[in-house]
């Protein structure tokens, strides 16, 4: 192609728009969230002790981005007493 018909971009090509958080997070992404290992978090899910996960499928497990954030503001209960918990503020919501 001649040179002549090449055209010239004046201007910065956009930078991609930014992703907004997930609503759901693997458990490598609510490890991290909750400042834990890979292996702690693990750990807390096998002793029923984080919150409870949601089932995609088979072996496709996530969790709520913002009941993790709830957990960990609320000290990381167990999990009994995080249902509580969570019974009471939607309660009081109403």
């Amino acid at each position: 192609m001649p040179a002549e018909h090449l055209q010239v971009r004046s201007e910065p090509a956009a930078s991609p728009p930014a992703l907004a958080p997930s609503l759901l997070v693997d458990a490598e992404e609510a490890a991290r969230l909750c400042n834990a290992s890979r292996s702690h978090w693990d750990r807390l899910v096998a002793a029923g002790s984080a919150p409870e996960a949601i089932r995609l499928g088979p072996k496709l497990v996530r969790w709520l981005r913002t009941e993790l954030v709830a957990w960990t503001e609320s000290r990381c209960p167990d999990r009994a007493t995080w249902e509580q918990l969570k019974v009471q503020n939607s309660n009081g919501r109403r």
